[in-house]
């Protein structure tokens, strides 16, 4: 079965606009009238053929969210995505923000084409820009969240779910006082991971923990719906 028609996503939840609050991406990753008002000034510096690092960076990180905020993948998102991160990335390699979330779109450049080994193609390079990211700064929560969410979003042929496990188990690690439903939507998502794998026992565990931590929370309850 060709890639293109098993990849999924599972977004970012929205509670996540709190711990990116101090950050300069906060507005980036969560629909907002504040985010529609930057990607509409951004567009205009683009048309006007700015050269600027940061219109690339933030408008490619824009597109990158909004292509995975229903429950497909945008293609022609993903598409200006890419284009503008990949110009950004080109200009400041250091960036590892840029880089993973450049990594992230890569990857799902793959549902741009029915070939499945330039499919395999975007699915490694793009793997490989958020590892290499992360070896860099281990303790990067964005990182860990960029990649945690592609790796459960992929098919598990492709064996990456398990940093899914990884990464959201490390976030809860060290942050040990994240808020209850933060907790349970990495909790939940770990339970998903593990399902995936087939582990049945550390999926249900998992979510067993994420509705006992919060309850009331969206993933408290979809957790409780699993069991």
């Amino acid at each position: 079965m060709a890639l293109a028609k098993i990849i999924f996503w599972l977004p970012l939840g929205l509670l996540w606009a709190s711990i990116l609050y101090a950050t300069d991406i906060q507005i980036l990753v969560v629909a907002s009238p504040e985010r529609d008002a930057l990607q509409r000034q951004y567009e205009d510096q683009l048309a006007a053929n700015s050269k600027d690092i940061q219109v690339f960076k933030e408008l490619g990180i824009i597109y990158h969210m909004q292509a995975v905020e229903g429950t497909r993948p945008h293609p022609e998102l993903v598409n200006k995505s890419y284009n503008l991160l990949k110009r950004a990335y080109e200009q400041d390699k250091q960036d590892l923000i840029t880089l993973s979330y450049y990594g992230s779109v890569t990857t799902m450049m793959a549902l741009s084409t029915d070939d499945s080994m330039q499919q395999m193609r975007f699915v490694k390079s793009g793997a490989r820009r958020m590892d290499k990211a992360i070896k860099k700064s281990q303790d990067n929560i964005i990182l860990r969240l960029v990649r945690g969410n592609n790796s459960i979003g992929l098919p598990k042929f492709l064996q990456r779910t398990r940093y899914a496990v990884e990464d959201f188990g490390h976030v809860l690690k060290i942050a040990p006082s994240l808020p209850l439903p933060m907790k349970a939507e990495l909790l939940f998502k770990i339970g998903e991971a593990y399902a995936l794998m087939e582990q049945p026992s550390e999926a249900e565990s998992h979510w067993k923990q994420a509705h006992e931590v919060a309850p009331d929370s969206t993933f408290g309850k979809m957790a409780q719906s699993r069991l």
